[in-house]
């Protein structure tokens, strides 16, 4: 896959890209890699999708910027790269905390055409503590 960057009114995210004219799948990692963490699968897929694997922010060659680490302000990057980068409707793949941030984006946009995910951690069972995790406080300011 082919490294890429976009940037845009502060936006920055590495991408990495298997170029075709198939359908295109958005794949975003979980939270302690990066979008090669998908690169295992990616020859494979890219027999059937274009493939975008997006890094991100605080992962790989993103955005390094700790107050943008949420699920609001990654969903609004990527959704500002789907509109602006690829310009169509998309599939989303998300894994772990990418799961988040994927279903994040398939509620916020017109533009995700099918929503894949993958072990998202939506429900914490950690008890009181759950009230300060990723998931618990980003998904609670949406309520």
């Amino acid at each position: 896959m082919n490294e890429k960057i976009y940037e845009n009114q502060g936006i920055r995210l590495k991408y990495y890209e298997s170029r075709n004219s198939f359908q295109p799948l958005v794949l975003i990692h979980a939270q302690g890699v990066d979008g090669q963490s998908y690169a295992s699968v990616a020859k494979q897929l890219s027999k059937k999708f274009h493939i975008y694997s997006v890094d991100c922010y605080g992962h790989g060659g993103s955005l390094h910027k700790p107050e943008e680490y949420n699920i609001k302000s990654i969903g609004a990057a990527i959704i500002d790269f789907i509109e602006n980068e690829i310009g169509q409707k998309v599939w989303l793949l998300g894994h772990s905390s990418g799961g988040l941030i994927a279903a994040y984006i398939a509620a916020e946009t017109e533009l995700c055409e099918m929503l894949i995910l993958e072990d998202p951690p939506f429900f914490a069972s950690q008890g009181e503590r759950r009230k300060s995790t990723f998931n618990y406080v980003d998904f609670s300011t949406l309520i």
